[in-house]
């Protein structure tokens, strides 16, 4: 069977919502590596003066916190971008489903009325009409 063209005419549809956030996704990477590692940089920087306890385990603590952050979103990011390259593998490459004419007809053709079949119920056989 022949393939068909693709019709400059016809519409091309917008990419899904999973394109939207394929792309989004190395800035979303990008924001959850900068965001803790700026929250890191200040904490060691200007650290906060705690009662009782030692500057060292504060800034130990919020290295701890942003590395556990990073890692957190890191993993969403890339559960989210699995997903996304999911639907795009299972869509495929955008083809279109209707490009074969379809015969608009109010009726049958007439090589469809020589049908003849027995009813259940008296056994007799009819012919059908339009």
């Amino acid at each position: 069977m022949k393939q068909p063209t693709d019709d400059p005419r016809r519409p091309v549809e917008p990419p899904g919502l999973e394109r939207a956030i394929w792309r989004k996704l190395p800035h979303a990477a990008i924001a959850s590596t900068l965001i803790p590692l700026l929250f890191y940089l200040y904490v060691l920087y200007f650290p906060p003066v705690p009662e009782g306890g030692s500057v060292e385990k504060t800034v130990m603590s919020a290295g701890i916190a942003a590395i556990a952050v990073a890692v957190t979103l890191w993993t969403a990011i890339f559960t989210v971008a699995i997903g996304c390259w999911i639907v795009m593998v299972m869509k495929g490459p955008a083809k279109h489903a209707d490009s074969y004419e379809l015969i608009d007809a109010e009726q049958p053709r007439e090589d469809m009325h020589d049908d003849t079949r027995t009813t259940s119920q008296s056994g007799k056989k009819y012919q059908l009409k339009a």
